[in-house]
């Protein structure tokens, strides 16, 4: 059985290309779990009766394969076979430190696993209406498992195993597991390294996907954002306070100290 396991991880690294490239660590949990699913066998099954995490789990291989791990705090680790190219995807930032995110219609046409996405070469659109377009390429629809799996592995990723359980939990949630999951990633403060995690996922799902289509993603599907500076504490407050009831303002808790500076500044500008 020890054999099907790593005949399966090295059939999926190598399917995603990891004998040339280092392939993120969200993109070879699904493949494997989709190979497992073939052959009767749950994978997730074998991590929790092993008691390890995807990452602990592929490092006991590492000998048996010729892995190579490279772990980056606060975000996905990457995996390749030896002599592979540790190469950085779409979403990287380039040497002007600039991000590049998804045009929203992008984002919707893979991430949404309730409705079929079309791209329309001819006016550049992603859609799930495509009306009498003859043009129309099926985007790859996510099944809500993948879903899932996808936030197992970015649980995988993280060092602190108090975080890791508490977005467990949510996950497990029968209701609304990836509405919960979310509310629970903002909760600890994580929400952006989920985020990030999630968009390198895409972006490397874009990638293959345009591939197969003879396709090289435009600069069109992605928005580049300069990085800003932080929030002072002032526009912290007066954001917030717009999300506030006139009750919740009133009982604000506001030192004399900024009352007098308020005043000083108003008789100012009178002045």
């Amino acid at each position: 059985m020890a054999d099907l396991w790593i005949d399966l991880v090295r059939d999926s690294l190598t399917e995603l290309g990891g004998k040339q490239n280092y392939v993120p660590g969200a993109r070879l949990r699904p493949a494997i779990d989709r190979k497992a699913v073939i052959l009767g066998v749950d994978f997730r099954e074998h991590l929790n009766m092993l008691g390890q995490s995807f990452s602990v789990y592929l490092s006991t291989l590492q000998s048996a394969l010729g892995l190579q791990i490279i772990r980056r705090p606060g975000t996905d680790f990457l995996v390749g076979f030896d002599g592979a190219n540790p190469a950085y995807n779409l979403f990287e930032e380039s040497s002007n430190r600039q991000k590049r995110t998804l045009r929203r219609d992008v984002y919707a046409a893979f991430t949404r696993a309730d409705e079929v996405h079309y791209y329309l070469p001819s006016s550049d659109q992603f859609t799930s209406d495509i009306g009498v377009h003859q043009d129309a390429i099926q985007v790859p629809t996510p099944t809500f498992e993948e879903l899932i799996l996808l936030r197992r592995s970015f649980i995988d990723s993280l060092s602190d195993v108090e975080t890791a359980d508490k977005l467990n939990e949510a996950l497990d949630d029968p209701t609304n597991p990836l509405g919960h999951f979310q509310r629970r990633a903002l909760e600890l403060n994580i929400g952006q390294q989920w985020h990030d995690f999630n968009l390198r996922h895409i972006t490397g799902e874009l990638e293959k996907w345009a591939a197969n289509h003879q396709m090289t993603p435009p600069s069109s599907w992605f928005n580049s954002t300069l990085p800003t500076e932080p929030l002072t504490s002032q526009e912290v407050l007066a954001r917030i306070a717009r999300h506030m009831t006139p009750e919740e303002v009133r009982n604000l808790s506001i030192p004399f100290r900024a009352v007098e500076a308020l005043v000083r500044e108003t008789l100012r500008t009178r002045n």
